[in-house]
């Protein structure tokens, strides 16, 4: 998917794709906005052509991880989750859509925010965490929100934490996994996955 281009929700809202906030190792986050003027972040899993080694593989773990990522959205135990706005498939690939974030921990970073603010969003993101464990906390994946809320997406699920170390070292997207896994990964936006 890129920019400009619509998708369907299961309620027939359909929603145009704005700039790309972000990629991890199972999606892609957009801006998406509807007609009626609302604004969400739109998670929708990778495909086999955005993976050069054990393409159809990966793109399945994706489906999968955004599948399991849903169903903790719905459950309400991780309270450190944003709301679910809707879930559905679109072109055989898995779409999460939640409210857009006014930024990330990682943009204060960037534009240069006092620390006294960051820690405070760190602090939030600590008590938060006491009822489970996230798995791929990056400044990129703690999204902050106009009311003062602090949540996070794109957590590493029990299915991905399976599968994608399974998959040969030389697919791209595995490595980066088993990096977030060993507690090594770098973080930051990837050009290529």
């Amino acid at each position: 998917m890129k920019t400009g281009a619509s998708v369907s929700d299961s309620e027939g809202t359909t929603w145009t794709l704005g700039q790309e906030l972000g990629r991890g190792p199972c999606a892609r986050t957009y801006v998406a906005r509807s007609a009626d003027g609302r604004e969400a972040a739109l998670s929708i899993s990778h495909t086999a052509a955005d993976f050069r080694a054990q393409a159809d593989a990966l793109a399945a773990v994706c489906v999968s991880a955004l599948q399991e990522q849903a169903r903790w959205y719905k459950g309400g135990r991780r309270t450190w989750l944003p709301e679910l706005i809707d879930t559905f498939e679109h072109e055989g690939r898995q779409v999460l859509l939640t409210p857009r974030p006014t930024a990330t921990l990682a943009s204060r970073i960037k534009a240069g925010a006092p620390l006294l603010a960051l820690l405070d969003v760190l602090l939030s993101v600590s008590v938060q965490l006491a009822t489970g464990n996230h798995g791929h906390l990056l400044p990129e994946v703690i999204h902050l929100f106009d009311d003062g809320s602090t949540r996070m997406i794109g957590p590493i699920t029990p299915a991905m934490e399976e599968a994608l170390p399974r998959l040969p070292a030389g697919a791209l997207g595995a490595a980066e996994a088993r990096e977030v896994l060993a507690g090594t990964a770098t973080g930051g936006r990837r050009e290529a996955l």
